[in-house]
């Protein structure tokens, strides 16, 4: 199931791109502005946050997923520490979505 171009103005990964191989974050990223007409929300833990207990191992782990954004046809417009209880430690990135003429594969995810 394919979904269509800018099918919804907000698209969101919460948790999800720290258990993606740092390799295929950038087209994990342009996959979600790819669906996506106006916003990006990114809400991960951050490479500069504390571990808060957790034990990182294979390719968990941390990266800069606002500068991704940046790479990947998105603005920054908003960040900042996520302050609900369930999700401490961890840092958003609100991002509007910008130039969609990225090349194909640059957007492609390899299964």
């Amino acid at each position: 199931y394919q979904i269509k171009d800018d099918s919804y103005d907000l698209s969101i990964a919460c948790g999800t791109l720290i258990h993606v191989k740092p390799e295929l974050h950038n087209a994990c990223v342009a996959e979600l502005a790819r669906i996506s007409s106006k916003y990006v929300l990114l809400i991960e833990y951050n490479e500069e946050m504390p571990d808060a207990g957790i034990k990182w191992n294979g390719h968990l782990g941390r990266r800069d997923f606002g500068k991704i954004l940046e790479e990947t046809m998105c603005k920054v417009i908003k960040e900042g520490n996520v302050t609900v209880s369930d999700q401490a430690g961890c840092y958003f990135w609100l991002s509007e979505v910008g130039n969609k003429d990225v090349p194909k594969a640059d957007r492609e995810i390899n299964r």
